[in-house]
């Protein structure tokens, strides 16, 4: 996707509930010393998370909760990328800046 040699540097965003768990992913990360990772950043403002951005993969969704009909989780779901996508990415990333969107089908969750 990148090429064999080219050096990336990884801004992961989340939330305030998720941001514990962005910490150790981000540990683990550099605790396992990938040659070509030059930098792990988290945060949970998309302004300065998608500033910039060359790539943005958009990984993960809110899962199904109890009672949740497959429509309700589709839209919550459609809304949260819509606006990383639409808003954000358009707003701070760079005007060529490629997107891939990869979230759970609601059968999956």
């Amino acid at each position: 996707m990148f090429g064999t040699d080219q050096p990336i540097a990884l801004n992961l965003l989340g939330s305030e509930r998720s941001r514990e768990a962005l910490e150790g992913v981000a540990m683990e990360l550099e605790d396992s010393l990938y040659p070509l990772l030059r930098e792990v950043r988290i945060g949970i403002d998309p302004t300065s998370v998608f500033k910039d951005a060359d790539w943005a993969l958009l990984i993960g969704a809110k899962p199904r909760g109890p009672g949740m009909e497959r429509a309700d989780l589709l839209d919550i779901n459609g809304q949260i990328f819509q606006q990383h996508v639409c808003i954000c990415l358009g707003l701070w990333a760079v005007w060529l800046c490629r997107v891939c969107c990869v979230w759970a089908m609601c059968d999956c969750v």
